[in-house]
């Protein structure tokens, strides 16, 4: 398997992002810079931040954090589990 480049992650995040609103989702690119991308992704009921960064100790590895939550007045069944999820 090959590596993706940082070059490479980042445009396509921000394929991701420019999509969201096709999916319901509030998109706010909060960071596109060097070794840095990061972007939130929202509704009325959920969000996720996206961060892709270059490695700090190998310049050759990213890295790539999702943190998903919110359930905003959600009720906690299996629709709520499969929205967060995905």
């Amino acid at each position: 398997m090959t590596k993706l480049s940082f070059d490479r992650l980042r445009g396509l995040a921000n394929d991701m992002a420019a999509a969201g609103p096709d999916y319901g989702y509030r998109v706010s690119k909060v960071i596109d810079e060097g070794d840095t991308w990061l972007a939130t992704y929202a509704t009325d009921s959920l969000y996720a931040l996206v961060e892709i960064c270059l490695d700090q100790s190998d310049a050759d590895r990213c890295l790539i954090d999702v943190h998903a939550g919110g359930a905003y007045g959600c009720t906690p069944d299996s629709e709520l589990f499969q929205a967060i999820s995905t």
